[in-house]
């Protein structure tokens, strides 16, 4: 398997992504495992939108390590948007959800819509100082012959 994109830099699609925080529990880098009470660690979601939460903890292998979910728990909270994991052992913990793809919007799309945006309020700016500079100049030059001098 391959770990998770983050929400921060995810630039295309993924039918799975990290939505929270990435949250390290541990004890003086003691390995604990086989809890007899469960550790539970609330998370709020990013994105409020995501479906289908499940718990991951990082797994370490070498220098690489993915993410996994054997051996947790996963409860969602849909009043608070939030995501529940229980967890007999400590280590780095994290929410991965999915968007549904009907609501989807990828982020370079978003960019091509404010981009748009921006250009068109350039113009319609840009057509309005026009009007404007062009209404004062014919308002002075209207005032000039229009005016009357008292002798």
């Amino acid at each position: 398997r391959q770990p998770y994109p983050s929400h921060n830099n995810r630039t295309q699609p993924s039918p799975e992504f990290l939505n929270t925080a990435i949250v390290s529990a541990g004890v003086d880098r003691q390995q604990i495992a086989n809890l007899s009470v469960p550790v539970q660690l609330t998370f709020p979601t990013y994105n409020k939108d995501a479906a289908n939460p499940r718990c991951v903890y990082f797994s370490r292998k070498g220098s690489e390590g993915e993410w996994l979910d054997d051996g947790l728990k996963s409860s969602f909270n849909n009043f608070t948007k939030t995501v529940t994991c229980r967890s007999s052992h400590m280590t780095s913990f994290a929410v991965i959800m999915t968007i549904d793809a009907a609501t989807f919007v990828p982020i370079g799309t978003h960019a091509v819509i404010m981009n748009t945006i921006s250009y068109l309020c350039l113009f319609l700016s840009l057509v309005g100082l026009i009007l404007t500079i062009m209404a004062l100049t014919l308002q002075r030059t209207l005032w000039r012959l229009d005016m009357t001098k008292i002798h």
